[in-house]
């Protein structure tokens, strides 16, 4: 059955001529029109694509169709970003990873529902092998549709699981390659600082393949860098695989059964000739994950406060929380800030999954307008934050009231982000110090340094 076939097996038999890309293409459609109306992993598909539309492409993809998430530019395709805000939404051009599939002979095949803005409202995507289950999220269709046999290959975007998750739920491959490996440009941000294009696929061999062939460098993002070893040949191995059992900090988090699987697939690994050793994590390894939440939620108070501003009242509840008219329980970013753009002073929601870390409880009114940024490296600054971002992100000059610890008074100032009092100088508490060494280590190892940072923008 030809919808059956993986990437690799799907470009052989079309280069050898075993059948026709028409029948092929055709035969995928035929698929999903039959089952997605269920699995519900298309939020678009071309009325009239099929067999009739199909035509032999140059190039290592063979004319092979791809889906190709929802949050992914495709020139004069609907692409909603998983928004009703956005339903009527065309793009003149392609995203950089769109356009690099079609040069290297691929096509696009429809595009795969996301969660809003990939973030917390889902989409009506299901899970293909048990249909009242979830699929994750938030690349939710690009792994339905791969695991239901639409598609050979879809992409997907990831700020914090979004690939790796949808694939373990779906049962796929998934694949997340490093920071920078794939340009960006035209995908929609949610944190820029760790948003990543990924790939689906039914296989690992399908996945490198993909990968080998979409990573590059590019002018139009500046995160781009060139992966040393891709593409490499998996098949070249001396000795049999060597696999590593990693129990982070929050391995009891787990259910008993999740754990119990794994170590079971670990064991049935090591039964079959693999080397499996068990890794400790080191402590800071621990620290990054709050790091990472607050560098998330300062970035994406900067996203979404733009969108609200441009289509008000436009987005579903979870997105629409990071709005400046936030309030109560979900009080939001931008609700908290006490003036000037979103930024690095954003908080997150409190009751989200990214504010659960910091503390529930209201601050006096008196100190409302006053508050620590976990997102600034130095532990003075209180008062009025706010961050005008220069080059796509890349470098902020924050603009902060720092208060002297022997002064009741604040001095308002310019700084780099990365120069400011040490830690306990206005009583900030141990969870917010570890937030920021986990922040701190989190990008220690970017091509730029923090200190290089403050160094260019002093």
């Amino acid at each position: 059955m030809l919808a059956k076939l993986g990437l690799r097996e799907a470009v052989s038999g079309l280069n050898e001529g075993r059948f026709a890309l028409s029948d092929y293409v055709g035969a995928l459609y035929d698929r999903a029109r039959r089952l997605d109306g269920e699995v519900k992993a298309f939020g678009w598909l071309p009325e009239a694509g099929g067999a009739g539309e199909a035509s032999p492409a140059a190039g290592p993809f063979a004319g092979v169709p791809v889906g190709i998430k929802d949050l992914i530019d495709v020139g004069g395709v609907p692409t909603t970003y998983g928004s009703a805000g956005f339903a009527d939404h065309r793009p003149e051009r392609d995203a950089w990873a769109v356009a690099r599939l079609k040069s290297l002979g691929a096509s696009v095949f429809g595009k795969t529902v996301t969660t809003e803005f990939a973030w917390r409202d889902p989409g009506a995507t299901r899970n293909p092998w048990s249909l009242g289950h979830t699929p994750g999220g938030s690349s939710s269709g690009s792994a339905a549709a791969v695991a239901a046999g639409f598609v050979p290959l879809a992409l997907g975007t990831q700020t914090f699981g979004s690939v790796v998750r949808p694939a373990a739920y779906c049962g796929v491959v998934g694949f997340k390659p490093s920071f920078g490996a794939i340009p960006r440009t035209g995908a929609h941000p949610l944190s820029p600082s760790l948003d990543h294009i990924g790939v689906f696929a039914r296989n690992v061999g399908d996945a490198a393949f993909a990968i080998g062939r979409l990573a590059a460098v590019s002018d139009e993002d500046e995160d781009g860098r060139d992966i040393p070893g891709l593409p490499q040949a998996l098949a070249e191995r001396d000795g049999p695989p060597s696999i590593g059992l990693l129990r982070t900090a929050d391995w009891d988090l787990a259910d008993r059964e999740q754990r119990d699987l794994l170590e079971k697939v670990a064991a049935d690994l090591a039964a079959a000739g693999a080397r499996v050793d068990e890794l400790t994590p080191p402590d800071a390894f621990a620290e990054i994950p709050a790091g990472a939440r607050v560098l998330l939620a300062a970035e994406a108070a900067d996203v979404f406060s733009r969108l609200i501003a441009e289509r008000p009242g436009r987005s579903a509840p979870p997105s629409g929380s990071w709005s400046p008219t936030g309030r109560g329980s979900r009080r939001s970013v931008m609700s908290r800030r006490s003036g000037g753009a979103a930024g690095c002073g954003a908080r997150p929601p409190r009751g989200s999954a990214i504010g659960t870390r910091f503390s529930p409880s209201p601050r006096p009114a008196s100190r409302r307008r006053g508050w620590p940024s976990p997102a600034i490296r130095g532990s003075a600054c209180r008062g009025p934050i706010s961050a005008c971002r220069r080059s796509r992100f890349r470098r902020a000059t924050v603009r902060a009231a720092c208060r002297s610890p022997s002064s009741s008074s604040a001095a308002t100032s310019t700084t780099p982000i990365c120069c400011a009092r040490p830690p306990g100088a206005n009583g900030w508490s141990a969870g917010h110090a570890a937030r920021r060494t986990g922040l701190r280590r989190l990008r220690r190892d970017r091509d730029l340094s923090l200190s290089e940072r403050c160094t260019k923008l002093a």
